[in-house]
């Protein structure tokens, strides 16, 4: 239970390790009877539009097997993937020629908002989704 503090002035995760593109971003609305619970409120999807965005992530049983989530980000902006890359799953954050040349991410992109959470361990043939709540 050791989430990284975050920092205004902070352009990147701490200790990336894999990307997801959202499947799925939709519009919440506060309900008492809503069956999302992030953070404990209670939302519903919706169609209208508010200022309460829910982007949905999915890491499937085979992708990000061993690695600790602690802390997650909503990237934009010129967000760039080495050639090649086939899926919208990028393992061992950012490339570097030296420092980190298995990196699937050539550009980072604009990192909008920071998110930490109690670290959990994704083991292997467990599947995992985190909701992204963002207030406009």
């Amino acid at each position: 239970m050791n989430p990284p503090a975050p920092e205004i002035d902070q352009t990147a995760l701490k200790n990336e390790r894999a990307r997801k593109k959202q499947y799925k971003r939709t519009f919440l609305k506060e309900d008492p009877e809503g069956t999302l619970i992030v953070n404990g409120i209670h939302y519903i999807e919706t169609a209208e539009e508010t200022q309460t965005i829910g982007v949905f992530f999915r890491f499937e049983e085979s992708e990000a097997n061993g690695i600790t989530i602690r802390e997650y980000g909503f990237f934009g902006g010129d967000v760039a993937y080495i050639d090649g890359l086939q899926s919208d799953y990028a393992a061992n954050g950012v490339y570097h020629p030296d420092t980190n040349p298995t990196g699937e991410v050539l550009t980072p992109g604009y990192l909008y908002e920071v998110k930490n959470i109690p670290d959990f361990n994704k083991t292997s043939d467990t599947r995992v989704e985190l909701v992204g709540v963002i207030k406009i």
